[in-house]
């Protein structure tokens, strides 16, 4: 999922803030770092009822001792939502 997607399917940043009920500087950060958080991610697509797709390529932006741990964290959020 890219930010200029993200952008043009909310119409805004501040729209995409509202509906994550995020601060305004947490998308700055994103924009910094140059990708969204994979959680975020995951709600996004959730929000937009899967016309945006999260990315798992975001995971490799993490620390490798990390991204396992987080990747188990994603399938039992998944599972728990898909019910």
């Amino acid at each position: 999922m890219k930010l200029n997607e993200v952008i043009e399917y909310f119409g805004s940043q501040a729209s995409v803030c509202n509906y994550l009920k995020i601060h305004k500087q947490n998308f700055t950060n994103w924009i910094k770092r140059g990708y969204i958080p994979y959680m975020q991610q995951l709600k996004l697509e959730k929000l937009t009822g899967g016309r945006l797709k999260a990315d798992y390529s975001a995971l490799t932006q993490l620390r490798p001792n990390h991204s396992e741990k987080i990747k188990i964290g994603i399938r039992k959020h998944r599972e728990k939502n898909d019910d």
